[in-house]
């Protein structure tokens, strides 16, 4: 499994593009109008962004035939399946450091709260598990040319929820700082460790009749 978590990182490393940093850096100058946003954008943004690149490993596999050399190989389906959960749990967790970071130094630089740091990076990161749990198992039944399309709805998910709230005047923001961060926490980790578990059951089952 760990050789070929490697072999994504080593091929994401490749693939990699200046395209990302302009994704991130034109958001960026747009919130610094409205501060209010900017914790909120720039976790969404490390979340996708990050989160993006297991589709992209998978996209990978499809054009060169990888999975047909895999079954060649004694690797289990299982193996497969998992170091594709691990890609996607490894940059979660970098897109939660990344918020941190970049909040971090925007607390330095415009004063404004650090308090709600921890929040946003446990945002993100919850995030980009939830893009790894539907995502992934749609690749293998579906294939990564539809799964593009479910992953922009998934991206239009957050982003209407938070617009519909905003509409209807409801605070979202301050009902989740008022949980205790043990609490908040613990649900979270709960509620995405049981549909990781439910995701990878699909993976396997898809992924060995593919």
């Amino acid at each position: 499994m760990i050789g070929m978590f490697k072999k994504d990182l080593i091929v994401l490393k490749n693939n990699f593009s200046a395209v990302y940093l302009v994704a991130i850096i034109m958001p960026l100058v747009l919130t610094l109008q409205v501060p209010d946003f900017f914790p909120f954008v720039i976790s969404m943004l490390c979340a996708f962004l990050l989160a993006s690149q297991v589709i992209s490993s998978m996209t990978y596999d499809e054009n060169t035939k990888w999975e047909k050399i895999v079954r060649a190989m004694p690797i289990p389906v299982k193996v497969e399946v998992y170091s594709k959960y691990l890609l996607g749990l490894s940059f979660s967790a970098l897109s939660a450091l990344m918020t941190a970071l970049i909040l971090l130094l925007h607390s330095l630089f415009f004063s404004s709260a650090t308090t709600i740091i921890f929040y946003f990076a446990l945002f993100s990161f919850s995030i980009g598990v939830l893009h790894s749990i539907v995502i992934i198992p749609a690749a293998y039944k579906l294939g990564t040319v539809k799964c593009r399309i479910l992953y922009m709805l998934f991206i239009m998910i957050p982003v209407g929820s938070t617009v519909l709230l905003e509409f209807l005047g409801i605070e979202l923001s301050t009902s989740i700082f008022a949980i205790p961060i043990p609490a908040l926490v613990a649900l979270l980790f709960a509620i995405l460790l049981c549909g990781l578990y439910a995701s990878i059951l699909l993976s396997v089952k898809f992924r060995a009749v593919k």
